[in-house]
């Protein structure tokens, strides 16, 4: 009788992003972590360059399967604010100076309808935690990390760095729109647009 070969696991087909599912894992379990911790994760992403052009289907491949309903509810909940959260990372570039950007913490970026709608769109009760929901978690702590960086720019007076940082926000933010794109079908709903 021939017995039937399971197929390997996404991680070990995708073996580059263990170490960011784990390292991910790790830090989205905890309540608050520390600043290296941040910088340390921030590093990983880069080093990893896992931000990816507005609408590539690149990486990953294939998408995990959730019910056309949940992701349905989900976007309905949750869209408009998602539109506000790119709205709002559209103003911080035109900022002159740091007392005109809210705190990256700040409810304006709907960093939590960012994660919620992630979760609708990406895991279900039989998946579980899957990579591309941790990759989804990379780009928003990517984004709430960059907020930080230009306020900080601001605040010293330069505004080079600040334009860069805004730049790799807007980056984090269209691959977190990419990710979610793929799942939105036409009995979905809008795909959302991308920040220029």
């Amino acid at each position: 009788m021939a017995t039937a070969k399971l197929l390997p696991h996404a991680e070990t087909t995708i073996p580059t992003y263990y170490s960011i599912k784990t390292t991910t894992s790790h830090l989205w379990q905890q309540r608050s972590f520390s600043l290296t911790q941040k910088r340390q994760f921030q590093r990983t992403i880069q080093s990893r360059q896992l931000l990816q052009e507005p609408g590539t289907t690149e990486f990953f491949k294939t998408i995990p399967f959730v019910l056309s309903q949940q992701r349905y509810e989900a976007l309905k909940k949750y869209g408009s604010r998602i539109k506000g959260a790119a709205d709002e990372i559209v103003k911080v570039g035109s900022a002159t100076s740091a007392a005109d950007i809210p705190d990256a913490s700040d409810p304006l970026y709907q960093l939590r309808a960012l994660g919620l709608l992630a979760n609708s769109f990406l895991a279900s009760e039989n998946t579980r935690t899957t990579n591309e929901l941790m990759l989804a978690r990379c780009y928003m702590n990517e984004v709430y990390l960059r907020i930080c960086d230009i306020k900080t720019a601001l605040a010293n007076g330069d505004s080079s760095k600040a334009k860069k940082y805004h730049s790799h926000t807007k980056k984090a933010m269209n691959s977190y729109l990419t990710l979610m794109n793929r799942q939105i079908t036409s009995k979905v709903g809008e795909p959302f647009g991308y920040i220029d």
